[in-house]
């Protein structure tokens, strides 16, 4: 009686406005809130999904839409979800508005929300172009858990056949259990269809990007796929940092690394980039030769040189895309990113002049300038 009074309750603070769906009478509508005005999903599910919404409530993930309320009744359950302002991937291949890069961040922002809902024994078993949103501020959300599952360890198959054709593993129709396993499956099957716009003939990849990564996340044999959605993102990884330093010879690289200032083709950036590591040389060969007086203050003022001129300049320009090739800084997002730089370039440089001052000033008594 109580929880009927508490669906009720929802049905009252929430107008509303369109029904997104309706699947075996259970419904879902866009809403709005009465007291705030913002808009939300209400979802109906069926009520043994409760307990995988209600995890999800207690483990929010930035990849994943925000659940506020779950509540179950003895024939269905309500769920209030965030509203996700953007596009489905199913909408976007649509249109055309992939490339390599748009396909691989895609890819690796949905391994690491696999890395999380494995974590936390969750598999999603129907991954495919209509369940995977980018907002409109670009991230990458994986909605509808419409047929998600907790693993159990000792269940020999799935008790409900379940997924979307060509992208569900062979598992999923009742040979043997689903485990994270079969998420990889399905997000390898995801990944070519963004690069070459068709799903693989007969689990064999077609395209050359990223032939090795996609065939193993489709193998047909579970055993032979990747063993964990961490494994895999750390293979994906792997592989962008190996085509960003050494590209295909004869093609361009797409991700050069390259110096600041020369990241454009714009000749008064060059100039001025020219003109500033110039200066630099001039100033660092002039620091080190008042500094030569011995081996070892010549080597101190080395060290202290290269830390708050060499190294804080690294760390505050991203000088080689650093950010998005060490491990697990480049599992961070952008905003995340920028203030690790920032922090570093201000500890390097503090440190390093603090070294330059002891060598000059300490060591060998060198007059401060006025």
């Amino acid at each position: 009686m109580e929880k009927n009074l508490q669906i009720q309750y929802l049905n009252e603070k929430y107008k509303k406005l369109d029904m997104l769906s309706k699947n075996q009478g259970l419904e879902t509508w866009l809403v709005k809130e009465d007291c705030t005005g913002k808009l939300f999903i209400l979802k109906e599910i069926m009520p043994e999904l409760a307990d995988i919404y209600r995890t999800l409530q207690s483990f929010p993930n930035k990849n994943l839409a925000a659940i506020s309320q779950t509540v179950k009744s003895d024939n269905k359950c309500i769920v209030i979800e965030e509203y996700i302002s953007g596009n489905t991937l199913e909408e976007i291949i649509n249109n055309r508005n992939t490339n390599v890069q748009t396909a691989f961040n895609i890819i690796k922002q949905l391994l690491e929300v696999l890395i999380f809902l494995h974590g936390i024994n969750i598999i999603h078993r129907d991954i495919n172009p209509k369940n995977v949103m980018v907002s409109t501020d670009g991230i990458v959300k994986l909605i509808d858990f419409g047929i998600a599952r907790k693993y159990k360890e000792n269940s020999a198959a799935d008790t409900t056949i379940l997924g979307t054709e060509g992208f569900a593993a062979p598992e999923q129709f009742g040979f043997q259990q689903t485990d994270g396993r079969s998420d990889i499956y399905s997000l390898g099957v995801l990944f070519h269809l963004l690069l070459s716009g068709r799903i693989p003939e007969g689990n064999r990849c077609l395209n050359t990007e990223y032939k090795e990564f996609i065939q193993k996340c489709i193998s047909l044999e579970p055993s032979l796929r990747y063993q964990s959605a961490l494994e895999a993102y750390t293979s994906l990884v792997s592989m962008e940092t190996t085509k960003r330093v050494n590209p295909v010879p004869g093609k361009p690289d797409k991700n050069p690394v390259c110096l600041p200032g020369f990241r454009s083709n714009i000749w008064w950036k060059k100039s001025i980039a020219i003109s500033f590591y110039i200066i630099m040389v001039i100033y660092m060969c002039g620091m080190l030769y008042e500094c030569s007086k011995t081996p070892v203050s010549f080597f101190l003022e080395f060290i202290a040189l290269f830390s708050y001129i060499i190294l804080a300049f690294i760390a505050a320009t991203n000088c080689g895309n650093w950010t998005y090739r060490i491990w697990p800084v480049s599992r961070f997002d952008k905003s995340l990113k920028i203030l690790i730089r920032i922090i570093l370039f201000m500890l390097i440089f503090y440190y390093g002049v603090m070294l330059e001052e002891y060598v000059r000033y300490t060591m060998l008594g060198l007059p401060r300038s006025r």
